[in-house]
């Protein structure tokens, strides 16, 4: 590499101290050009030495730069001296010096800076609840529930002091934490609490887990911009990520507002369903179970179907090779249907479908591979469209035959809701090659196929609508939607809601870029009169703990509903490998018949039981309300009125307790005679979806002395779902 303008070989400068003898100077030389002198001339004997040093004189007045005086040289002197060329060891020895000296300060600079950032003490919190005079004690990791501090506690009014009643009696069979009386508030103060700084969070936080450290071998790097981006975003977090100021602490349901109708929770059967659907019944039974039962499982309530484009193996070699192979309903253009194909992908959607699940959607991730340019379903050489043009309306007949098949056969029964024919068909990474079907389009490709395929569903009498467009992150669905302008107005007609993948969360971390790019694919669709769907979410390059893994998930789902106002949203795969950081359950493949789940070695993430949170607080058929606080990140809050419930989701992504405060005027009781009776479960580094607390409160209506709120602590590192049982809302508005 060159060296830069100024540096040792561009301007040498020497100093030579006075006490250098005369007689022990060098004999070589610089030309008149100020180059270095050649061989010949450093051998020069003595007697030629005069001449040289008028040589170097007039080098020294043609360009003065290269020669600078000592303080206690004569001019004549320095001017004899100071021209000499410098000895290249002399050069290296000082770039050396100055390389160990940066390199000594920028390691400095950084100890300092990891230091700063990881050594903290402890923020005081922005609770009503302490005074400015008096300074937030330093939170320690959550201790088990005393008497004297209460989860929830609820404030009474009453009307004057002769009628007042005593609040409802409270179940005498729970620990005495939840009978105990609501604590006193300390005095008012108008000024906010005393700042300090953040505490130390406890290790088992920042500690890397055997699989996440594993994938970090060489990406060092990569570990610690991830770390160095969670402790910006942490500083953030009063402002971003949480309802922790004076200005966020009070909520109540915004008056004559609600988002969307909920219309459930999903997961893809691509691929895992496949190979668990080949395993012996009481280890299919068992995954099944947890992933779909809403009783002693997650209880997903939607779950996504792969259409087979199957493979050639000698064009498909490594799909062939992998644990993604799917075999297609025709092994060949000419080929009848084999329907016995796909039987453990079929075997656990029938499952699911036992369990209760009512509602499949259908998905192809690429053409059979006749009807691709390349003959390989991973997709086309660079990326390029992979259907041919004259296959379209082949294509649109092979899913209309295996969607009316699944809702034909007797011993199926499965109606698709919903039929989406690409899947991140625009974004160019389909390649021949890989282990996985694909498969790239242009948008005139799903302008056709749309239009072809809704007739021929028509045709088929089979109650199936379509669903576009599966990009990978909203940003690029945004951009997508103006690629589909040049869609017909007709084909739009014929699209029932967009679906899009939530990526995005983790390239847009601070708040204001994720409002930015959400809230413009919301408006998008608002404008064609669309739903926007999640439909495949998962954390891709997020590395760290697996409650780092589950609190990234909340904070993402609570975007996903709150800013980009999403109607159902997805998992990619509910069950994946053991040395993944994604799927919610992980499984080495192993299974013992007979054992059920115990003969799996099954290992249960935080992800699922932060996904367990949002799937009992918002079930089919609830509507999203919007609540009074402004960061989006905070709360999700529902009613459902087939449950006559309300249930909020509240995340804490800081490293401090905060309080808020749930107004109970926007509620009215089913019974004005029964308490209302309150569920709190909780999810942290030491609970996996808990009950840690409960107790009946009176809300207004029910007596002369009536609850005006509640208050809920909301612990450090944790999710917490407050459920009001026997309530509807008495301000809103259904859209």
């Amino acid at each position: 590499m060159a060296d830069p303008p100024g540096s040792l070989e561009d301007d040498t400068v020497v100093d030579v101290a006075d006490s250098l003898p005369t007689d022990s100077l060098p004999t070589d030389s610089l030309p008149a050009d100020g180059t270095a002198a050649s061989a010949d001339a450093a051998a020069a004997p003595d007697e030629e030495f005069p001449a040289m040093a008028e040589s170097r004189q007039a080098a020294h007045n043609e360009s003065p730069a290269r020669c600078r005086c000592t303080p206690r040289c004569t001019s004549a002197d320095c001017d004899r001296l100071l021209c000499l060329p410098v000895d290249p060891k002399q050069q290296h020895r000082w770039r050396w010096a100055l390389a160990a000296i940066l390199l000594l300060f920028v390691a400095g600079v950084t100890t300092l800076v990891v230091l700063l950032f990881t050594l903290k003490p402890a923020h005081s919190s922005s609770s009503p609840s302490l005074s400015a005079a008096e300074p937030a004690p330093v939170l320690a990791p959550p201790a088990p529930l005393q008497p004297k501090d209460p989860i929830i506690s609820a404030n009474h009014s009453s009307a004057n002091d002769s009628s007042a009643q005593s609040p409802p009696p409270q179940n005498s069979s729970l620990p005495p934490v939840l009978n105990a009386p609501a604590p006193a508030p300390a005095p008012a103060s108008s000024s906010p609490p005393e700042a300090q700084d953040d505490p130390i969070p406890p290790p088992e936080v920042w500690a890397l887990t055997r699989a996440s450290q594993a994938r970090y071998e060489g990406r060092e790097w990569e570990w610690w911009q991830f770390n160095w981006t969670a402790l910006q975003e942490q500083k953030q977090s009063e402002r971003y990520h949480t309802c922790d100021t004076q200005e966020y602490d009070y909520l109540y349901i915004r008056p004559n507002f609600t988002m969307v109708t909920w219309k459930g929770w999903g997961t893809s059967l691509a691929w895992w369903a496949a190979r668990a659907g080949a395993l012996p019944s009481s280890c299919m039974e068992a995954l099944v179970e947890l992933v779909f039962d809403g009783d002693r499982g997650l209880g997903l309530s939607m779950a996504r179907y792969a259409i087979p484009g199957g493979f050639n193996a000698s064009l498909s070699p490594a799909i062939a090779r992998s644990q993604r192979p799917l075999q297609a309903f025709k092994e060949g253009p000419l080929a009848p249907y084999n329907w016995s194909a796909d039987a453990g992908q079929r075997r656990v959607m029938l499952a699911a479908k036992q369990l209760g699940v009512r509602h499949f959607e259908a998905i192809s991730y690429s053409p059979p591979w006749w009807m691709t340019v390349s003959g390989d379903t991973a997709g086309n050489t660079n990326g390029e469209p992979n259907l041919l043009a004259e296959q379209r309306g082949a294509f649109v007949q092979y899913l209309v035959d295996v969607v009316r098949q699944y809702a034909t056969d007797p011993a199926w029964n499965v109606t698709f809701a919903h039929i989406n024919p690409f899947n991140e068909a625009l974004e160019g990474w389909w390649r021949s090659g890989r282990d996985r079907e694909g498969c790239s389009v242009s948008v005139s490709d799903v302008d056709v196929v749309v239009a072809l395929l809704d007739e021929a569903l028509q045709a088929s009498g089979v109650a199936t609508r379509i669903a576009v467009a599966d990009s990978w992150v909203a940003y690029t669905q945004r951009s997508m939607l103006s690629e589909y302008e040049a869609f017909r107005p007709e084909t739009w007609a014929k699209v029932d809601h967009i679906c899009v993948h939530g990526y995005q969360s983790k390239h847009f971390p601070e708040s204001w870029q994720i409002g930015l790019q959400y809230s413009g694919m919301r408006e998008a669709a608002a404008a064609l009169g669309k739903e926007v769907w999640q439909s495949e979410w998962g954390p891709i390059d997020v590395f760290g703990t697996d409650m780092q893994l589950a609190m990234y998930m909340a904070r993402t789902v609570t975007e996903h509903i709150n800013i980009l106002g999403v109607a159902a949203w997805y998992y990619w795969m509910a069950v994946e490998g053991p040395n993944r950081v994604w799927g919610l359950i992980r499984w080495k493949g192993e299974c013992k018949d007979g054992e059920g789940a115990d003969g799996m070695d099954l290992m249960i993430s935080k992800q699922y039981h932060v996904m367990k949170h949002f799937t009992r607080a918002v079930p089919p058929g609830a509507r999203i309300v919007k609540m009074s606080q402004k960061c989006e990140h905070g709360v999700v809050a529902a009613y459902s009125p087939e449950h006559r419930r309300v249930a909020m989701v509240v995340t804490n992504q800081s490293f401090k307790d905060f309080l808020l405060t749930l107004r109970l005027l926007d509620f009215i009781p089913v019974d004005p005679a029964v308490p209302v009776l309150v569920h709190v479960h909780r999810t942290s580094v030491k609970e996996d979806y808990e009950l840690i607390d409960q107790m009946n409160i009176a809300v207004p209506g029910n007596g002369t002395t009536n609850a005006t709120d509640i208050t809920i602590n909301s612990v450090p590192i944790s999710l917490t779902t407050v459920t009001l049982y026997g309530v509807v809302l008495s301000n809103v508005t259904y859209y």
